[in-house]
């Protein structure tokens, strides 16, 4: 429930398709997408929300 109320509180970061969406992984250090991938033209992006970065990097050496 508390999912569909952030989820109704934010807006797309592009006017963009989404081409890879989240994927829980099974464990805490197995495969998954924890992000959202998009494909655009614009290099425009702008903030879903307010709030702040906490992590930034490669995950699985990827």
């Amino acid at each position: 429930m508390i999912a569909l109320v952030v989820a109704a509180c934010l807006s797309l970061p592009a006017n963009a398709t989404v081409i890879d969406g989240f994927r829980a992984p099974s464990c805490p250090r197995c495969a998954g997408n924890r992000g959202i991938e998009y494909a655009f033209a614009s290099p425009t992006v702008s903030a879903g929300a307010p709030g702040q970065v906490v992590f930034a990097g490669a995950v699985g050496g990827r």
